[in-house]
């Protein structure tokens, strides 16, 4: 576990790096892990860790590179520009009838919103029509090579992640909610709204509306119908 003491020496360090590369953005993992209260010669309390972070992010964010995090804590959020992992449903730890996009409702404006890896989804209509209703992204996890070559290593858990196979299948996830999420790209979410079962709203602060049918049947909503499994970009 690495020290949080030496965040900032390591991206300045990187940095160097990203300059030779022509690297603008990067994706960090593992902020969660590093904020708790430890010892090293003395208490080192998890408040000095969070500090420490955004030193490090703020440094980053003045030499002009762009900050993606995979599940970050809410003091992170001023100082982010990509949620990744970011949930499409409840944390499940309670039985409920539905979510709500709490974190898009809250940030949508300014931080871009991306799905865990879609590489294998076992519902994919039902997961097209979630990241239309809280206007995430899709994400993937690529490799040139077989997966294979992944068997007997530390990401052996994927288990399909080709580019020359999944491609197609991003090809349609892209079709499939292109026309709703670039309509409201960079957008803030006014309102989100249950209008029947199975039957979603969600309002954006240009007018427009998304109106998502998760039924197996046509819905009409005030004279506008709605496919089944599918939906509709109201201007």
């Amino acid at each position: 576990v690495n020290d949080p003491l030496y965040y900032l020496g390591y991206a300045q360090d990187d940095v160097k790096q990203f300059n030779n590369y022509g690297i603008d953005h990067v994706a960090l993992n593992g902020f969660d892990r590093a904020i708790y209260t430890g010892w090293d010669d003395g208490i080192v309390y998890g408040q000095s860790n969070m500090e420490r972070n955004l030193d490090m992010l703020n440094y980053l964010k003045e030499q002009g590179i762009s900050s993606g995090i995979y599940l970050p804590d809410s003091y992170l959020f001023s100082v982010i520009n990509a949620y990744y992992d970011a949930p499409l449903s409840g944390n499940e730890f309670s039985v409920t009838a539905a979510s709500i996009p709490f974190l898009q409702l809250l940030l949508g404006d300014a931080i871009d919103f991306y799905s865990p890896y879609l590489n294998f989804a076992s519902d994919e209509r039902n997961t097209l029509l979630r990241l239309v209703e809280f206007g995430v992204y899709p994400s993937y996890l690529l490799t040139g090579g077989s997966t294979y070559d992944l068997k007997h290593t530390n990401s052996s858990n994927v288990y399909i992640s080709e580019y020359d196979i999944l491609r197609n299948r991003m090809s349609y996830y892209y079709d499939f909610i292109d026309d709703a999420l670039l309509a409201v790209k960079g957008l803030e979410m006014t309102g989100h709204h249950f209008i029947g079962e199975g039957v979603v709203q969600v309002e954006y602060e240009n007018g427009i509306s998304i109106i998502v049918n998760y039924n197996t049947a046509d819905v009409t909503v005030d004279s506008i119908t709605v496919p089944a499994l599918d939906y509709r970009v109201i201007s």
